[in-house]
């Protein structure tokens, strides 16, 4: 019994519920009854824990604060946990390998890391919200580098080492680039020498929306002639301060650089 006690007060105090054992449940907060389930899961010190969807119903900044609360809870108990979840921030935060699953089939199993940055095929990139991804056809491949053609224009990529690609030239490929690693960079800037690593190609900006702390820019190129994917080309993620800097929106005509490391190429099928 002791033991029992003594387990039950440690839980309570790593949720932050220390003075709230006597409470009604209709007494706590949504975060609280969130927490007390979850003590009441660690309480037995179960060999394997399994999470679905545990924050699902609450409100996005309560959310956001136990996603940081479940991490820290799940990685001081050291012990196995499946969390089931559609929202990947929470499963990046939380988790070290991350599974994709498609109607009851696994289509990747990484570390979360891998999983973000080198997804196993276009679907997986779709599945976890890769933005920017883009078709083109290749140029050139060596194990160091990619060069491939999209919207007329000639770009470099870095051959992943961990899995490096040699298709035949004209064989199409498909990439992305996440938003934050796109630059805008004014058109009058001098060209860069010709050891540069970065792609640059000149457009405009057609379309922007305000997130609040960042700003989301719409590109389309300067490419007259050559087929489009859609209404723009690439999405840009900038940071408030950089926006108001720049003065994007006194000018729409920039150039975007993006360096050859950020592009990341996918398996095809």
């Amino acid at each position: 019994r002791e033991e029992r006690v003594h387990r039950t007060r440690m839980v309570l105090e790593s949720l932050g519920l220390t003075g709230l054992e006597r409470r009604y449940p209709g007494e706590l907060s949504g975060g609280q009854q969130q927490r007390v389930a979850l003590g009441r899961a660690l309480a037995v010190d179960p060999e394997l824990l399994l999470l679905d969807e545990p924050l699902s119903a609450l409100d996005p900044p309560l959310r956001r604060q136990l996603r940081q609360e479940l991490g820290r809870v799940v990685r001081e108990w050291g012990k196995a946990t499946v969390l089931v979840t559609h929202d990947l921030a929470e499963a990046y935060q939380i988790a070290d390998r991350v599974v994709v699953y498609e109607a009851g089939r696994v289509i990747q199993a990484a570390p979360k890391a891998e999983l973000l940055w080198q997804p196993a095929s276009e679907r997986v990139a779709s599945l976890v919200g890769v933005r920017n991804l883009l078709r083109g056809s290749v140029l050139k491949a060596t194990p160091e580098l990619i060069q491939l053609q999209w919207r007329g224009q000639t770009l470099e990529a870095v051959n992943s080492p961990a899995r490096s690609y040699l298709p035949s030239p004209g064989t199409p490929i498909a990439f992305f680039i996440r938003p934050e690693y796109v630059r805008l960079v004014k058109k009058d800037r001098p060209a860069p020498d010709s050891g540069h690593h970065m792609n640059l190609m000149t457009g405009s900006v057609v379309g922007e929306a305000d997130q609040g702390t960042t700003w989301t820019l719409l590109f389309r190129l300067d490419t007259p002639g050559e087929p489009s994917q859609g209404a723009y080309d690439l999405e840009i993620e900038l940071p408030k301060l950089v926006y108001e800097m720049l003065e994007v929106n006194r000018d729409r005509g920039w150039q975007v650089s993006m360096h050859r490391g950020a592009i990341q190429i996918l398996p095809t099928a």
